[in-house]
């Protein structure tokens, strides 16, 4: 290649991994046991989760920042509405002030942690996206049926940040598949069904 274009390009793709970028993950769930959980399920989505953006990554020790930003937001919130369509036969999500449900019902409820993205000190080692989540499910009268807190992670060899963007959508994805995994592994809803859910 002329050593002219070599150089254009490779300060294209540095400008363009500079520049605020949007997480775009391919949510394709694989459901355990290829069954839906029968229990009508209202889910909450904060407008703090949908505007979501990465900034800071730990970098040997330190703190480096990812360019302009990753907006992150629009990617959970997609992921928390597949994550409950390929959960439950019938999920409804509701706004914050509007919680309140019905005896058969339960309400689940994604809580975001922290995100970061570790980057070592050393060349040539792979760097690491985590996105760390607490997922808790209620019944009508408040009380936890099931709850857990999920670290979904990915790692990669990354010298730009458009291979960290891939590198933390992978997490993303990683994230939603172990709480849904962790969720199925659970029969908590056999109690909502039955009407037995008690304090």
């Amino acid at each position: 290649m002329n050593p002219l274009r070599f150089i254009l390009l490779l300060l294209l793709l540095l400008y363009v991994s500079a520049c605020a970028q949007t997480l775009a993950p391919n949510f394709a769930f694989d459901l355990p046991g290829n069954q839906k959980i029968a229990v009508k399920a209202k889910y909450l989505v904060t407008p703090e989760l949908c505007k979501t953006m990465f900034f800071k990554y730990t970098m040997g020790g330190g703190v480096g920042w990812a360019g302009r930003g990753l907006a992150m937001g629009e990617a959970l919130c997609t992921g928390v509405d597949k994550f409950m369509h390929a959960a439950f036969m019938d999920a409804t999500m509701v706004p914050p002030e509007q919680t309140l449900i019905a005896s058969n019902e339960v309400l689940v409820v994604p809580k975001l942690l922290a995100i970061d993205m570790f980057i070592p000190s050393l060349s040539g080692e792979d760097e690491e996206a985590f996105i760390n989540m607490q997922w808790t499910v209620t019944d009508a009268k408040g009380k936890i049926l099931w709850t857990d807190t999920i670290k979904g992670s990915a790692k990669r060899f990354c010298i730009i940040n458009l291979c960290r963007k891939a590198n933390m959508e992978q997490a993303v994805q990683d994230q939603f598949q172990k709480a849904l995994k962790s969720m199925m592994n659970h029969e908590w809803w056999k109690s909502v069904q039955q009407g037995r859910s008690e304090r």
